[in-house]
């Protein structure tokens, strides 16, 4: 069948509903560190502000893949969500997109057709041919893929892809794919679990049986493991305090001070050091990391 609006339209949809972080200049590849960098490199007036930079560093094994708004688009064109490759033919900006479109017309006259583009000077999307737009952007703040309604969202106009079929869709409209997480994923692990019963966040007594069963957790496991770990914690109390060598006063980015001292700095091990470092409620933000930044170049960061 090649190339049409349904595929381009049920990709976007894909995308949306997967994890996924904007980076500029990206369109659809997995989101590492090192494509992070190449990409402050590569577009350093995107990347201007080190809030912005940071952000990208943080997003590091929190999201995916990573998009830009005409990146979604390309993302179907270089192949499809999870296994995109790089096609010069289809590397376009979001004007220049627009500009090869084979038919055009204003928002107000949008026809129900999917997988129309809805296009706006510098920006643009995927229109579900019925109410709603999906588009990779940094308004707000977002930093994601977001799903608007089309004619309100500010779109000026539409306009149909030069680089795919426009075909008539007898099936019902695509259905989003609901997150549904398995339970052991919306799950904590049992260490979580008894850290937070330590912490008297689940209560005591029967009661808190009643909240860990009711949430489905065996009281016995979790139990086993709140005692294992308070004896842990009475066997190290006289154990002397272990930190990370001192990065060089150079580093103004968490990520790179930890890589420079061959440390894992993905975020869920910075979220470790975090907690043993009296950081509560670890989220990746710039306070917090400057937080870890300025203990590790005084050689105070306690290691996870």
């Amino acid at each position: 069948m090649g190339l049409n609006n349904i595929g381009l339209l049920e990709n976007t949809i894909k995308c949306y509903n997967n994890s996924n972080y904007y980076v500029y200049g990206t369109f659809g590849q997995k989101l590492t560190l090192q494509l992070v960098e190449s990409k402050i490199k590569q577009y350093p007036k995107f990347y201007r502000t080190a809030e912005r930079r940071e952000n990208a560093r943080n997003a590091v094994g929190k999201k995916k893949y990573a998009y830009d708004c005409v990146g979604l688009i390309k993302c179907y064109l270089f192949g499809g969500y999870g296994n995109v490759k790089y096609n010069s033919k289809y590397d376009l900006s979001a004007n220049g997109m627009y500009n090869k479109c084979t038919q055009k017309g204003k928002i107000s006259t949008i026809p129900n057709i999917k997988g129309l583009l809805v296009w706006m000077d510098g920006h643009i999307g995927v229109y579900d041919g019925s109410k709603y737009s999906y588009e990779c952007t940094v308004s707000g703040g977002t930093f994601k893929i977001i799903k608007t309604v089309a004619k309100t969202r500010g779109w000026t106009n539409w306009g149909k892809c030069a680089f795919i079929s426009y075909i008539s869709d007898t099936s019902s409209k695509p259905k989003e794919e609901t997150a549904k997480p398995s339970q052991t994923n919306n799950k904590k692990s049992i260490d979580e679990i008894a850290k937070e019963v330590i912490d008297g966040k689940w209560g005591s007594g029967e009661d808190r049986k009643k909240k860990l069963e009711k949430a489905g957790y065996n009281y016995k496991d979790v139990q086993n493991k709140v005692n294992q770990l308070l004896s842990n914690k009475k066997t190290n109390t006289n154990t002397s305090t272990n930190y990370y060598k001192a990065c060089a006063s150079k580093y103004s980015s968490i990520v790179l001070a930890l890589n420079s001292i061959k440390v894992d700095s993905s975020y869920t091990h910075r979220k470790k050091i975090a907690q043993k470092n009296g950081i509560k409620n670890y989220k990746g933000t710039a306070s917090q990391n400057t937080q870890l930044l300025n203990k590790l170049k005084n050689g105070k960061l306690i290691k996870a």
